[in-house]
């Protein structure tokens, strides 16, 4: 979760936002991970809001 956290605050200043494939990208360096090895079905499910 940090390293999530991590990776969206970097692009708190870009007025476009960003997409799936560029936040994958960071937050697998900050995992320590190859960028191929965080996918798609991962980030995505790392973004859906926990039920309360």
């Amino acid at each position: 979760m940090l390293a999530l956290l991590s990776a969206l605050v970097m692009y708190c200043h870009l007025p476009r936002g960003f997409t799936n494939k560029e936040l994958r990208e960071h937050v697998a360096q900050r995992l320590g991970l190859p960028p191929g090895h965080f996918t798609q079905g991962k980030m995505t499910y790392d973004l859906r809001p926990t039920p309360p």
